[in-house]
């Protein structure tokens, strides 16, 4: 076969199957990994949520009353969507660096392929973690979750694919592990503290305010706030939907111009 053909040849979807296979193996044999996300949201909830929570009062929230630690749990989750996406960008900067992404697309898997495929890690610790935030809210009582929240977590899979598909993008630009290490480090954190995640939606200054609202996270916590306190937003819940399928549509679009090696670098 003509090796300039390799990357349109396609094996259908069992290319996104043999990828998320990889993916959950490497999620499971992850034993470090597993432990950090399961004190993330433990962490979070029980330590930063609760405490702001004993000395905040209840607010109103678009008409409803609810308390603190039932608002800034959804916070927790947009933490965790940060938390895979750096599963994301890891996961895909690996595979660049090793040529196991130049060896995945010459056996033709796609890119929208790939792109699922290499969700499924982050899918599956953002299950596990939004689990275990589940569970404390069961523990502590947290009234007005515990119902919807499980809808909420679903629909937060397809944001996430937003989060996974972006960090594939980021992984493809890094010429080495020092400007993968120095990205996570400098840009999760303001991603999750510019978005109103423990901070009340539209009471926050000016310049947050407009930080607010050039981060995707404010739209998407905004769309599941919507959906668990049975207020939906459609006009929020459907930019948070096309917000992910654009960039999923962009990040197929450049993996299949990224040039690929079977060369690893440092």
């Amino acid at each position: 076969m003509d090796p300039l053909n390799f990357r349109k040849q396609s094996i259908g979807f069992r290319g996104a199957f043999i990828v998320m296979y990889n993916e959950i193996n490497a999620f499971f044999s992850n034993l470090g990994g597993l432990i950090s996300m399961t004190m993330q949201p433990i962490l979070f909830f029980a330590f930063l949520v609760m405490g702001l929570n004993s000395t905040t009062n209840n607010f109103n929230y678009h008409g409803i009353i609810i308390s603190y630690a039932s608002y800034a749990s959804i916070g927790v989750v947009g933490l965790i969507m940060t938390t895979q996406m750096s599963q994301a960008v890891y996961r895909s900067t690996v595979d660049k660096q090793f040529g196991l992404m130049a060896i995945k697309f010459m056996n033709g898997v796609r890119p929208f392929q790939y792109i699922l495929g290499m969700s499924v890690f982050p899918i599956f610790g953002y299950l596990y973690q939004c689990l275990i935030l589940y569970l404390l809210l069961i523990v502590f009582k947290i009234k007005g979750l515990v119902v919807l929240f499980p809808i909420a977590i679903l629909v937060g899979i397809i944001m996430l694919l937003f989060w996974s598909s972006l960090g594939i993008i980021c992984s493809c630009l890094f010429k080495n592990y020092q400007q993968r290490d120095i990205f996570i480090q400098l840009v999760f954190t303001p991603i999750a503290f510019t978005a109103p995640s423990f901070y009340l939606d539209g009471h926050e200054p000016l310049y947050l305010k407009i930080l607010a609202n050039i981060n995707p996270m404010t739209y998407q916590l905004r769309a599941l706030r919507s959906i668990i306190y049975r207020i939906p937003d459609i006009t929020t819940i459907i930019t948070s939907l096309l917000l992910t399928i654009l960039v999923v549509i962009l990040t197929a679009f450049l993996l299949d111009k990224i040039q690929l090696t079977l060369q690893e670098k440092t």
